[in-house]
Parts: C-alpha cells; sequence; structure tokens
C-alpha cells in the first residue's frame, strides 16, 4: 500500500487467487462502510485471471487518492467482484502503521 499521508490510500497491491475451474475478470473497491467507492483501476494485472492462478494486482483508487476516515475502529475492505459467475470476496486492509 502506498500512502499520501495518514489517512490517503494512492496505491495498493493485493495478490489474487483464483480457486475456481475457470476464468474470472476481477473489479475492485474499498469501504469503509456500507457504501462503496467507485471501481479501482487495475494498473498493472491481467484483465482475466485463468482457473487455479494468482497474480499480483496493483490499483489505483478513482480519484487521487482515497480518503481514509481516521476514526477509532474504521474498517477498510477491500472487495473483489466477478459477474460471471457472480462472485464476492472481502479482506480486511490495514494502513501502515495500524495494529
Amino acid at each position: 500500500m502506498r500512502t499520501a499521508g495518514p489517512a490517503a490510500v494512492s496505491e495498493l497491491d493485493v495478490r489474487v487467487t483464483n480457486a475456481d475451474g475457470s476464468a474470472l475478470t476481477p473489479h475492485f473497491t474499498l469501504t469503509t462502510g456500507q457504501g462503496m467507492s467507485h471501481w479501482w483501476k487495475v494498473t498493472r494485472g491481467p484483465a482475466t485471471l485463468p482457473a487455479h492462478a494468482s497474480a499480483v494486482y496493483r490499483l489505483r483508487p478513482p480519484g487521487p487518492v482515497f480518503h481514509v476516515p481516521r476514526r477509532p475502529g474504521t474498517r477498510i475492505r477491500l472487495r473483489v467482484f466477478t459477474a460471471s459467475p457472480d462472485t464476492l470476496s472481502s479482506m480486511d486492509v490495514r494502513l501502515p502503521g495500524e495494529r
């Protein structure tokens, strides 16, 4: 993760593993609550991830940075969607320096 200050994410690298038997086209977003940001742009990584393969994706936010609310208990979730088959995967993301 690259930050542009204590509460602004400018880039994010993630390793994605496709455990499914078919190729998947992932779409990424970050959330800090019930809503979600616009799709993040993939700047590195395959558009389609083959079956049973892994790849590292470099992601950039839809704007210059993704602002993270700096209040105790803020949960940042990476959400990965695919359209066919319909899937949603999620994981927590921590800013540098967080426990």
